[in-house]
């Protein structure tokens, strides 16, 4: 991969781990983790969620 490429990949994915964090979507069941956005925490209740609860 060219090395503006492997550049852009590393700022989307370090932008996009700041937007999940930031507002928790509650269908996430990952949560990059803030020091590297290529590991996660898992969102417990994401995976649980009902359609109920999400229109609540």
């Amino acid at each position: 991969m060219e090395l503006t490429t492997k550049l852009i990949e590393e700022e989307l994915g370090e932008k996009e781990g700041e937007f999940i964090r930031e507002l928790k979507p509650v269908l996430n069941t990952q949560i990059p983790k803030a020091d590297n956005w290529r590991s996660y925490e898992i969102n417990e209740k994401a995976s649980t969620i009902t359609l109920s609860e999400i229109l609540q």
